[in-house]
C-alpha cells in the first residue's frame, strides 16, 4: 500500500500545557493485494481518493517532555482506514526533538473482486526538526 495525505489541523485549545487540534484532509491510497493458495491466484489493485477526519492532542509533561496522541480515519465507499499514533517526545534543543512511539494502522479493502483487511502495529523512533 502506498499513501499520500494532505490535511489541515485547527488548534482548538492553543494555550497552556494541553493542546487539542481537529481537522481533516484528503488521502490517496494505492493498494495492491495478491493472494495465492492452492489453485487460487488472485490479484487486485485499487486507487482511491477519500476525505478523512483528524483529532490530535498533546500534553506537556515538563518543559521538555511531551506526550502526543493522534487519530486519522475515514469510512467512505471502498476506503476504510484508521491510523492511531501515541508518541512520547523529548526536546533536545528548541529545534530538535527525539521520541519513541507506537502506531496502529488498519485498512479495509472492499472491491468487487476481493475483500481484505490489513492491520499493523509498529514501534518507532522519531527524530524531529522544527523551523
Amino acid at each position: 500500500m502506498n499513501e499520500i495525505r494532505g490535511g489541515y489541523l485547527y488548534n482548538v485549545v492553543p494555550e497552556g500545557r494541553f493542546d487539542l487540534k481537529i481537522g481533516g484532509g484528503l488521502t490517496f491510497q494505492n493498494t495492491y493485494v495478491r493472494l495465492v493458495s492452492g489453485n487460487l491466484d488472485r490479484e487486485v489493485e485499487s486507487n482511491d481518493f477519500a476525505p478523512y477526519a483528524s483529532i490530535h492532542a498533546s500534553y506537556e509533561l515538563s518543559d521538555r517532555l511531551e506526550f502526543q496522541l493522534g487519530v486519522d480515519g475515514t469510512s467512505v465507499d471502498s476506503v476504510e482506514f484508521l491510523d492511531a499514533v501515541a508518541l512520547l517526545s523529548y526536546e533536545l534543543t528548541p529545534q530538535w526533538d527525539i521520541g519513541v512511539g507506537v502506531q496502529s494502522f488498519s485498512r479495509k479493502l472492499d472491491v468487487a473482486e476481493l475483500e481484505n483487511k490489513y492491520d499493523a502495529t509498529s514501534v518507532f523512533l522519531n527524530v524531529g526538526y522544527s523551523f
